[in-house]
C-alpha cells in the first residue's frame, strides 16, 4: 500500500496517511487501559524502579546476551533495509513499487511466523530463535550482489518469519522468566536494549556506503551479523537456555 500511494499521490501524501495510522492505533491502545489493573502506590521513585527494573533484568543472563546481540542485528538490519535497500531499489529495478514489493514479502512472512508460533512447540527456544536468525545474513547478502527482485523477495520473506517467531517465542520466554511485579520495569530495558543501536545503523548507513560502495556496507552488515550470531551461540546461557513446561508461580 506504501508504494502503490507514493507511486500515485506523492511521499506527502503517503506520510500523512501514515501519521493518521498512528493516531488511530494510540485511539485503541487507550480503549484497552482498562484491562490492566492499577498498581498499587508503593511510594518508590522513578530511579527506584529503574534500579530494580536493572536487577532483575541483569540476572538472567541469557536475557542480557540476547538482547544485547540483538541489538547489533537490529542496527544492521536497520542500516541496510531501511536507508541502503531503497537505495538499491531505485537504482537497480523500479523504486519505490519494488521495495515495497520487497517489503511486503517481509510482512507475509510476519504472518507466516504467527501460523508456526501457534502451531510450534521448541524446547530450547533461544537456542532455535538465534539459529534462525542466520536468514538475516542470507537476506543481506542476496541484497548486497543484488540478486534478482523475486529472490530478494524470498529473502526478506524469511526473514520476515524469523522476526516474528522472535516475537512470539521471545515474548513468551520473557514473561515466563521475569516475576510479574517486575516485568513492566524489566521489560523497559529489553526494549531499549533491543532498539539501543538501530540508530547508530540508520547514522552510518550512508556514510559507508559513499566510502565503500553501497553493495560492501552491506556485506560488512552481513558479516557483523553472522558473528554476532555465531557468538551468541557459543555463550552456554543462550545455547542451554530451556523454557520451563508450565507457567512459574510468579509470572
Amino acid at each position: 500500500m506504501g508504494g502503490y500511494l507514493i507511486s500515485a499521490f506523492g511521499s506527502t501524501v503517503a506520510l500523512f496517511i501514515d501519521a493518521i495510522t498512528f493516531i488511530i492505533s494510540g485511539t485503541l491502545v487507550i480503549s484497552f487501559r482498562h484491562l490492566t489493573p492499577a498498581r498499587a502506590e508503593t511510594g518508590a521513585s522513578v530511579r527506584a524502579d529503574m534500579r530494580e527494573g536493572w536487577r532483575v533484568f541483569s540476572s538472567y543472563p541469557w536475557i542480557v546476551v540476547t538482547v544485547a546481540g540483538f541489538s547489533f542485528v537490529v542496527m544492521v538490519w536497520a542500516g541496510a533495509q531501511d536507508v541502503l535497500g531503497p537505495v538499491i531499489a531505485l537504482k537497480h529495478f523500479h523504486g519505490a513499487k519494488s521495495w515495497a514489493i520487497v517489503l511486503t514479502c517481509e510482512s507475509i512472512g510476519y504472518v507466516v511466523g504467527s501460523l508456526l508460533a501457534i502451531r510450534i512447540k521448541i524446547r530450547y527456544q533461544m537456542r532455535f530463535l538465534t539459529v534462525i536468525s542466520l536468514t538475516l545474513t542470507a537476506y543481506l547478502v542476496l541484497l548486497a550482489r543484488p540478486e534478482p527482485l523475486a529472490v530478494i523477495c524470498v529473502g526478506a520473506f524469511f526473514w520476515g518469519i524469523t522476526l516474528d517467531l522472535w516475537g512470539a517465542l521471545w515474548g513468551t520466554a520473557f514473561q515466563r522468566t521475569i516475576p510479574r511485579e517486575a516485568l513492566s520495569r524489566a521489560s523497559a530495558f529489553y526494549g531499549m536494549g533491543t532498539m539501543l543501536l538501530r540508530p547508530v545503523g540508520l547514522a552510518i548507513a550512508a556514510p559507508l556506503a559513499s566510502l565503500l560502495g553501497v553493495g560492501h556496507t552491506i556485506l560488512i552488515f552481513a558479516a557483523v551479523s553472522l558473528i554476532v550470531i555465531v557468538s551468541m551461540l557459543a555463550i552456554p546461557a543462550v545455547w542451554r537456555m530451556e523454557l520451563p513446561e508450565s507457567l512459574s508461580e510468579n509470572s
